[in-house]
């Protein structure tokens, strides 16, 4: 009974593995069961989760799917260690991370996997010090319009020196 509890842990973790872009390591010891829900309702309106399993199966998991950070990963899979997945906007389940980190001192940041390679947490801090995909996405666009909105600028000022021009022979006629 219990290896087969085991067998679909690390089954449904290699699926977890494979479909999230980042996972990130944390030590949620220390931290009672109100501050640990109003994380993962956090992160849970960032398209994220937070999930607790045994770090030998997260190890095990990791053998399968992500070979290329399993050194990395083996060396902070160590203690209580929770498991924080976001498929969508690894930037924005960073920032909840950073935030509440800042909040509640007994809570770590350990390292994450992002893509295929191991991340320090420092480098986390710097994930989540980047701006958000919308907000990028957003300046992206202002980039790309600013020549447009020049040219367009351009072409209406030849048009609005052409009405001075004539407004300027019209009052000069009528006097």
């Amino acid at each position: 009974m219990v290896k087969e509890y085991k067998k679909e842990s690390v089954v449904e973790l290699i699926e977890i593995f494979s479909k999230n872009k980042v996972a990130y390591f944390v030590d949620y010891q220390g931290l009672n069961v109100e501050k640990i829900t109003a994380l993962r309702r956090s992160l849970k309106q960032n398209n994220s989760e937070m999930k607790i399993f045994k770090n030998t199966l997260a190890i095990l998991a990791l053998k399968e799917t992500k070979k290329e950070a399993l050194a990395g990963a083996q060396a902070v899979l160590k203690g209580s260690t929770g498991i924080v997945f976001a498929s969508e906007d690894p930037v924005a389940s960073a920032k909840v991370l950073v935030d509440f980190l800042k909040e509640n001192e007994s809570f770590k940041i350990k390292g994450a996997i992002l893509e295929n390679s191991f991340i320090e947490a420092k480098l986390v801090r710097d994930i989540a010090a980047l701006p958000s995909k919308d907000v990028l996405i957003s300046k992206l666009l202002m980039l790309l319009n600013s020549p447009i909105t020049g040219f367009v600028n351009v072409l209406q000022g030849n048009m609005r020196n052409f009405v001075y021009a004539l407004t300027a022979i019209k009052d000069k006629k009528s006097v």
